[in-house]
């Protein structure tokens, strides 16, 4: 249950003007500069926009503050805010009002509003990977003049950048049904990846360890290399030292020279390896954008099939070229690398080994080295490495199932969607020549396409030698009767299904202006449909226009001019020139 009980607005004398409005349809007629615009989006300022109503003329040193008070699940609230964006007040039913606070503050405490589900709350923050707040779910809830008409990328506030790139998220959150599986994948991840940080440590701290042993194990004339595994051999060996027991060193297979070689040739074959892998990475990159390219012209290809003579080729050029360089990837392995570099590295330590045999070292330097190796041994350092890597593993699964599930669709739900809109522009069809027309076509309906957020209207054949066609061209009034149909049915999915933060209202500028007079009463008849779905008392709707809402079918619950001998507009403390 929800509803906006009244908008007290008040000038600097402290006088006060209060609107009244009902659950359902409140709808303000006004000519023009009687401040519906104003109105529309005084209700947004409200409701937190950034908008800093000391730079417009409406109420710079005429309107002091104002208080809106809004009743949720039979609880009241009482928002103020003022001339001073900075400056607000929060009051709840039976308590005291706030001191003054924030924007970001008055924000949060809205946000706790509407958010009732810390649950859902806590799915969309995960899911969406930001902080999502009720304030982006406003683009549902205000269709403005300007950005009537639309029906690709049909949200008017989505024209808006800070908007836009919030959509696809949101959509992909609205029509995913993986949400409580990518919540657990996401712990996983967060598990996996404190797991990995603790085993990096270990692992630099044992390859310090190593390096340290191995090398003090040289100045010892050892031929043991510590691995992490052989520990207590190397704590044997060197008792046998300190008991001046060692056997003579066994004569070396190999000289420096010989060794020197084979490092030279392993240090050349990484080379090559490290070559051959900057050069897949560049072809993978170019890839990456055929890709796209290919998308994008798949996505041309179902919204313009009449383009299919020249986009076919294109893309299976893209396909043909992506196929022959993929061999590259095939050659490429890092586990050979790793390999490589292993050998480099043992190679490495032999001729040092055989380096040090020419060294001497004095007995006390002797004694510290075993000390150093003792010291080191009884830390306990142990290879991590492959439990390391198979961590890592398992992090790239996991982040490759979560990549798929965010981006999976449900496509029952898609469709449902559109059946919805369908079933809402259908309503209005004895009041429509536009949708009369429309739904004389065979197996006409709206289509929503979630990339590019578009409705559109498809005439679906029986024929199945024939295609479907997308249906492109219509008036101004056709495209708004569709879009309006849209912004219904996605509040319908979002209020049903309680797990958004999402304001229950719908704020409409100045609807009337496409239609003519056989098209008009079209708007009443989808309203009326909207609520059969869902009560008056779950959605409020805000209409001004300059059409008595009689003309557009409107059976207002609430309807009131904005001009009246006691003042000039929205603001009753405004005098214009």
């Amino acid at each position: 249950m929800f509803k906006i009980d009244n908008l007290v607005l008040m000038d600097f004398e402290n006088h006060s003007f209060t609107y009244n409005f009902s659950e359902g349809i409140n709808y303000f007629i006004g000519s023009n500069n009687t401040g519906k615009t104003e109105f529309y989006k005084f209700i947004d300022f409200m409701f937190g926009s950034g908008m800093n109503i000391k730079n417009y003329d409406w109420y710079n040193g005429c309107l002091q503050k104002a208080t809106m008070k809004l009743t949720v699940n039979g609880k009241s609230y009482w928002i103020t805010r003022t001339e001073h964006p900075e400056e607000n007040y929060f009051k709840v039913d039976g308590d005291v009002e706030t001191e003054s606070i924030s924007l970001a503050e008055y924000k949060e405490k809205l946000n706790e509003i509407f958010a009732y589900d810390e649950v859902s709350l806590r799915r969309l923050r995960e899911f969406v990977e930001e902080n999502m707040s009720y304030r982006a779910f406003t683009m549902f809830n205000f269709l403005g003049e300007k950005g009537q008409g639309l029906t690709r990328d049909f949200l008017d506030k989505c024209r808006d950048i800070k908007y836009s790139v919030k959509l696809a998220p949101i959509l992909n959150y609205i029509f995913n049904d993986n949400i409580e599986r990518i919540a657990e994948i996401k712990q996983k991840i967060e598990e996996l990846k404190k797991k990995i940080r603790e085993l990096e440590i270990k692992n630099d701290s044992f390859n310090f360890a190593q390096k340290q042993i191995n090398s003090n194990l040289l100045k010892v004339n050892s031929n043991t290399v510590f691995n992490g595994h052989n520990g207590e051999e190397i704590q044997k060996e060197l008792s046998q030292i300190m008991r001046m027991d060692t056997e003579k060193p066994k004569r070396l297979r190999r000289s420096v020279s010989e060794l020197e070689v084979i490092y030279s040739n392993l240090s050349e074959q990484i080379k090559i390896y490290d070559n051959t892998i900057k050069t897949y990475q560049q072809n993978e990159k170019e890839n990456q954008n055929r890709r796209l390219m290919l998308s994008n012209l798949q996505t041309l290809l179902e919204s313009e099939p009449s383009m299919d003579y020249l986009i076919q080729p294109l893309a299976d050029l893209i396909t043909g070229l992506e196929g022959s360089i993929a061999f590259g990837k095939y050659i490429i392995s890092d586990e050979t690398i790793k390999e490589l570099k292993k050998q480099r590295e043992q190679v490495a330590l032999e001729i040092k080994k055989q380096n040090s045999k020419f060294m001497c070292y004095s007995l006390e330097e002797k004694s510290k080295a075993i000390a150093l190796i003792q010291a080191y041994l009884q830390e306990g350092n142990k290879d991590v490495s492959s439990e390391l890597n198979e961590c890592k593993r398992e992090l790239r699964q996991l982040k490759n199932e979560l990549q798929e599930l965010q981006n999976s669709d449900n496509s029952r739900k898609i469709e449902q969607y559109s059946k919805l809109v369908t079933e809402l522009y259908e309503s209005g069809k004895n009041d429509s020549e536009i949708i009369k027309t429309d739904f004389g076509r065979d197996g006409f309906r709206i289509a929503y396409l979630k990339r590019g957020n578009i409705l559109q209207p498809v005439e679906e054949s029986t024929d199945k030698d024939r295609k479907n066609d997308n249906l492109y061209l219509g008036s101004m009034a056709r495209h708004t009767l569709i879009q309006l149909s849209g912004y219904l049915a996605f509040l319908n999915i979002l209020i049903k299904g309680n797990k958004c933060p999402i304001i229950p209202i719908l704020v409409i500028d100045h609807l009337s202006k496409p239609f003519s007079d056989d098209n008009k009463k079209a708007v009443g008849k989808i309203l009326e449909k909207f609520y059969e779905n869902i009560p008056k008392s779950d959605l409020q709707i805000f209409m001004f226009d300059d059409k008595k809402p009689e003309l557009l079918g409107i059976m207002a619950d609430h309807c009131e001019p904005l001009k009246t001998d006691n003042k000039t507009g929205f603001n009753p403390f405004y005098f214009g020139n």
